[in-house]
């Protein structure tokens, strides 16, 4: 038995200009949470997922994420030390697992349902995959799944940092008409959805705008012969992230 899938929920979180200290200080303030050990990578996301804290997220959610391989401040900081110093410290090492923002993230908002997370980058048929695992969890398996994006840019890079993430699941469409997520097979020649900016976080992010408009239809290969067909309905119920 397939499910219809909606987007119940996104959220955006624009991470860049904030420091580490800031970033520990509001999830200690908003979310009560301690974050003394996390990754700039894991800190950024969960800025932004845990705004769907609100939604009251069952506990078996399954949290799909999609960004940076590896948190690079905290990478060329293990590196060093290792390289230059002969110092090992594991609990760099434990906060630059790349599933650590996903791990956490499910942990923060206490969902025990599968974690995980892929590289990708900023080409509509990498970042895509994350959705796609999302949409078919939920198609095939009914219940829900949580997706998101985040990143962390290099140092000297002025990429966009942040988080962008939504909540998926299956049922009957909310009386505003929710976004709802078909996959399909790729059609040859049919038009496909190209962002216009470049940077994960931008091109994620005009993605939520597009979803935004009412009774918009937005197609996304997913790559293979694989695509996603989202139709916005009453557009996307987007929660404002915090200026602070």
């Amino acid at each position: 038995m397939t499910h219809q899938v909606y987007i119940r929920a996104a959220a955006l979180f624009n991470g860049s200009g904030k420091d580490n200290a800031c970033l520990k200080r509001h999830l200690k303030t908003q979310y009560h949470l301690d974050a003394r050990r996390f990754s700039r990578l894991t800190l950024l996301t969960l800025a932004g997922s845990l705004q769907l804290s609100q939604q009251q997220l069952p506990k078996d959610t399954a949290v799909y994420w999609g960004g940076t391989f590896s948190s690079p401040s905290v990478f060329n900081e293990m590196m060093g030390n290792v390289f230059q110093q002969q110092i090992a410290k594991p609990f760099d090492f434990l906060a630059n697992l790349h599933n650590a923002p996903a791990f956490h993230t499910a942990a923060a908002l206490c969902l025990n349902g599968v974690t995980i997370f892929q590289p990708v980058g900023i080409e509509p048929e990498s970042w895509g995959k994350p959705l796609l695992l999302a949409a078919n969890h939920v198609l095939q398996n009914g219940g829900s799944a949580l997706v998101g994006w985040s990143h962390e840019a290099a140092e000297g890079s002025r990429e966009r940092e942040g988080c962008c993430c939504m909540y998926l699941s299956c049922g009957n469409s909310g009386a505003d008409g929710e976004p709802q997520i078909n996959i399909s097979h790729a059609e040859q020649g049919a038009a496909e959805w190209r962002p216009a900016c470049s940077g994960l976080m931008d091109v994620v992010s005009e993605w939520f705008d597009c979803l935004a408009e009412k009774k918009n239809r937005i197609r996304i290969a997913a790559g293979g012969n694989i695509a996603l067909e989202i139709q916005s309905f009453g557009g996307l119920k987007l929660l404002a992230s915090t200026e602070w």
